[in-house]
């Protein structure tokens, strides 16, 4: 039995095949318009197509960039998805398809990946963090994720660090450029992340400082998180996962200053170990857990 597993993006859907134990083939791509719903429908729906009669097909795992109503699958409605109504995705497919289809937001996924098959292995209690141009996260409680009241628990982006800036936006790579930029007095779009690295490698005074303060704001972060949640592990994904040769050091020095140690002792900060391929897993892993619950 195979399953179909897609995470859907701004504009491409990234999908694989998989068997139960999350061994994946090549994954491939097909262009979506940004937005635009249909557009992600007609996409799936030419997924499916491509495997008709090559395989047989257990369901469809769908991961989503927004907030989901997970029980049946609903793309919630509001300033993340740029739709007026909650539209019943996994129904939607199903009926379409013919195959049993769940859907969760990426990040939670992701979170779920990384327990199932990465970084998060015998975790029983982790939070995930993605860290790129924004922030989000997710927890996961002995293989089940905490969706909250209103399926944005873990959303700590939103989480004040100070008098008034969110995490989001002092701990994200827009905020690294917009510090960069303003002290080099050059417009942020002119500048990338991991030519700030290696310059900050190479004695960089101002791209030193700036991820400095950077790592000091995740410090601040992760020290909530853990005070919050009271994890055994934390991990890291997104995009500033690919620096933490760099990161780690300087991260662990100013966690042990904010940490109580019986805190710090019980707690590992580590990083994504699957990459771009968390999603996928992690959506297969939600699909699985649903079906042999019979809640699909």
């Amino acid at each position: 039995m195979k399953y179909i597993c897609a995470d859907i993006r701004t504009d491409v859907v990234v999908y694989s095949l998989s068997d139960e134990t999350g061994q994946m083939s090549e994954s491939r791509e097909i262009p979506i318009t940004e937005g635009d719903w249909k557009s992600v429908v007609q996409a799936l729906h030419a997924i499916v197509r491509s495997y008709d009669g090559e395989e047989t097909l257990g369901g469809l795992a769908l991961s989503v960039p927004c907030l989901v109503e997970p029980g049946e699958g609903i793309i919630l409605s509001g300033e993340e998805t740029d739709i007026e109504q909650d539209y019943p995705l996994a129904e939607s497919m199903s009926a379409a398809c013919g195959l049993p289809c769940s859907v969760e937001n990426t990040v939670k996924c992701t979170a779920l990946g990384e327990y199932w098959l990465g970084a998060g292995q015998r975790s029983h209690l982790l939070f995930c963090l993605s860290m790129g141009n924004r922030i989000s996260g997710a927890v996961v409680i002995d293989g089940c994720v905490l969706h909250g009241a209103s399926f944005s628990a873990g959303e700590i982006g939103y989480m004040k660090i100070g008098s008034s800036a969110t995490f989001g936006e002092v701990a994200s790579i827009q905020a690294l450029l917009q510090n960069v930029a303003a002290a080099r007095q050059v417009p942020a779009a002119s500048l990338d992340e991991k030519k700030l690295f290696r310059q900050a490698k190479s004695g960089d005074v101002v791209a030193v400082m700036a991820i400095r303060r950077l790592i000091d704001h995740m410090a601040a972060g992760i020290a909530n998180i853990c005070y919050l949640y009271n994890p055994d592990m934390v991990i890291i994904g997104g995009s500033l996962a690919a620096q933490m040769r760099y990161i780690r050091p300087l991260l662990t020095e100013e966690l042990k200053k904010r940490l109580r140690p019986i805190v710090y002792e019980h707690t590992r900060v580590t990083f994504a170990h699957l990459g771009e391929t968390a999603a996928l897993s992690g959506a297969l892993y939600w699909l699985l857990q649903k079906v042999r619950h019979h809640d699909i």
